[in-house]
């Protein structure tokens, strides 16, 4: 088995309309969910986005991954506490449904599984069956959205609040102050979508950077330098708007400093 600690927590904001995708989707739902198309007559509560887009947001996200690097796993929440739908932090209402998915294509073959203990998440990867179809798939990854309707100003908790563990993600009232900060960000992360941000010393799109603090030390992250990590938010933390307020996010943040230097913005120094 890979390394359970290369790896990273499900993307819930990835998303793409490219037609190689949508007809991944289409042709595994079709041939194992042909069922759920008949889930519209069934009474009670029903998710709050469609088990076929969870199936979409999960398949795009593995495919990212095993694209990007082939040995990392994907860490993923399969308890329903982990998934909240309609939040500001779930912009595609992504629900608990996701576990069944999950749990679906482990039964049919299409996943590798590991199951979390204590305070680590589950790891899942692509199994040889599903990068077979993944193979097939001519999506390149300009085609995707790394970042669709993510929140650009984030909360967190600290240590004394009650029913929080610290750095859980809280809800919060928008005020004119955060709606200024918000356009604010929005408006930056359009300018830095429509630029073209590179390091002109380098000869592949990434940078492989030693971790040198938790869990992971003496493993080797990699930072892609390109529109996955053209994105910045805000982060403010112990439940305060005076506390942290940070900018998040950009690749430039985690390159050395002697590497900042051959940043090119539009073709410029």
């Amino acid at each position: 088995m890979r390394n359970l600690n290369h790896s990273r927590q499900l993307d819930v904001h990835v998303w793409s309309d490219h037609i190689e995708i949508n007809s991944l989707v289409d042709e595994l739902w079709l041939r194992f969910w042909s069922d759920e198309n008949s889930e519209i007559k069934r009474r009670g509560p029903k998710p709050k986005a469609p088990k076929k887009k969870h199936l979409k947001v999960l398949l795009l996200d593995l495919y990212v991954c095993w694209k990007s690097d082939p040995s990392m796993y994907l860490a993923v929440h399969m308890s329903k506490s982990g998934w909240k739908a309609n939040t500001r932090y779930n912009a595609l209402n992504l629900s608990s449904q996701m576990i069944k998915i999950i749990k679906r294509l482990i039964a049919l073959g299409f996943l590798e599984f590991a199951k979390g203990y204590e305070s680590k998440l589950s790891r899942i990867a692509p199994s040889q069956k599903l990068t077979l179809l993944f193979e097939k798939t001519n999506l390149n990854l300009s085609k995707v959205s790394f970042h669709h309707e993510e929140e650009v100003i984030v909360l967190k908790a600290g240590d004394n609040l009650e029913g929080y563990d610290r750095g859980d993600l809280l809800k919060y009232e928008d005020t004119l102050a955060v709606t200024k900060m918000r356009d604010l960000l929005e408006r930056y992360n359009a300018l830095l979508r429509a630029s073209h941000l590179d390091i002109c010393s380098i000869e592949e799109p990434y940078v492989d950077r030693l971790v040198t603090k938790g869990e992971r030390v003496g493993d080797s992250a990699r930072i892609h330098i390109d529109n996955r990590n053209v994105f910045v938010k805000r982060v403010f933390n112990n439940n305060s708007w005076e506390r942290g307020g940070r900018f998040y996010g950009g690749w430039w943040q985690y390159i050395n400093k002697d590497m900042r230097s051959d940043i090119m913005i539009n073709g410029k120094p």
